[in-house]
């Protein structure tokens, strides 16, 4: 429950304003670049 509690409160904090939002958008698209470079995926 504290894991979802603290994830929670995390993506709060990244919705509190566009430059925000944008720093989340990055760093979640080259985790998934990332994670698809190592399956070999398009």
């Amino acid at each position: 429950m504290l894991k979802y509690i603290t994830v929670a409160i995390i993506l709060k904090l990244f919705s509190l304003n566009p430059s925000t939002k944008r720093a989340y958008r990055l760093i979640a698209n080259n985790l998934e670049a990332r994670s698809r470079t190592k399956k070999q995926l398009p």
